[in-house]
């Protein structure tokens, strides 16, 4: 597979890349442009689609949500791809996978944390309403014909500079998150690492229940590396909890 990728994504079975803005010779990867790829055939072959130039020269869109959502042929993307006033905004990026074409909306200004995590997936879809969860665990709702964005929820937790959370939307409309409450420097505490899940749904949104989980002290040893990270190795899609 040829060519260097800020992220991939797939559209039923057909894999996407969008390629990353360095100047190399393959006709794929250009100075300060971004592309959308698509792979062809049983070898994967890159076949470049577009290459538009990066919306902020100064910042790659990289920090993206950790699934996409298509609608109307259209991948819609929550990430940051341009900073203001050196503010990075919260954008909804927005791929044609049929011609390329690249469209970009201004939804929020981030935090100025060095960290960026938004969620969300092809379940958070109702309608035209699009929900997702923010670097600051905040449950969002945008309409994709408005791009009006409302606040529908926080849920308690602390955002520092580590990796704090993830979320999980689920097909019964059941969203559960994995909560780190203990940063890299705190994992041999008395009660060991920090962790909870939290249960919500977007039929209730406000309404959520925390489950502790127990026995830190085992976790802290599985995750004392700084390359683990209980967050991103917990994907807690249906667990089963205690009672």
């Amino acid at each position: 597979m040829e060519g260097e990728y800020t992220y991939m994504f797939t559209v039923g079975h057909q894999l996407y890349g969008v390629s990353g803005p360095f100047g190399l010779t393959n006709g794929i990867n250009k100075q300060d442009k971004i592309g959308l790829v698509k792979f062809t055939e049983e070898e994967l072959t890159p076949e470049l689609i577009s290459s538009i130039p990066l919306p902020d020269i100064t910042v790659s869109p990289v920090h993206i949500a950790h699934q996409v959502v298509l609608k109307d042929n259209i991948v819609h993307v929550i990430g940051e791809a341009e900073s203001i006033k050196e503010k990075f905004l919260t954008n909804l990026m927005m791929w044609n996978v049929d011609n390329g074409q690249l469209a970009l909306e201004r939804l929020a200004t981030s935090t100025d944390l060095k960290f960026s995590s938004f969620y969300t997936h092809q379940n958070a879809l109702k309608n035209d309403e699009l929900y997702w969860f923010n670097d600051r665990a905040e449950l969002k709702r945008t309409n994709l014909k408005t791009f009006k964005t409302d606040l529908i929820q926080s849920y308690n937790v602390d955002v520092t500079e580590e990796l704090y959370y993830s979320a999980r939307f689920l097909k019964n409309n059941d969203i559960h998150m994995v909560v780190n409450d203990t940063t890299w420097g705190n994992s041999f505490d008395k009660d060991g690492t920090k962790m909870r899940i939290l249960k919500t749904s977007l039929n209730h949104p406000q309404d959520y229940t925390e489950f502790p989980i127990k026995d830190g002290k085992r976790l802290s040893r599985l995750f004392s590396k700084e390359s683990l990270t209980p967050t991103h190795n917990s994907f807690a899609v249906n667990p089963k909890l205690a009672e």
